[in-house]
């Protein structure tokens, strides 16, 4: 996600994966914030393939 924002850093907000905070706030959610943050807009058909092509399946599995 940090190459697709274009940042050198994000700053952790959460304590537990975001696979595991479903509780009213959707992973999407958390991704959005976190794109918001960073001054862009996140556009899910678009961004996600982005995020996810270029992660380690080691981490999705996780």
């Amino acid at each position: 996600m940090i190459s697709v924002l274009g940042v050198n850093c994000l700053t952790v907000t959460w304590t537990r994966p975001v696979e595991e905070q479903n509780h009213n706030v959707p992973p999407k959610n958390i991704v959005e914030e976190i794109f918001i943050k960073c001054a862009n807009k996140y556009k899910g058909t678009v961004d996600a393939p982005r995020i996810l092509g270029s992660a380690r399946y080691q981490d999705i599995a996780e």
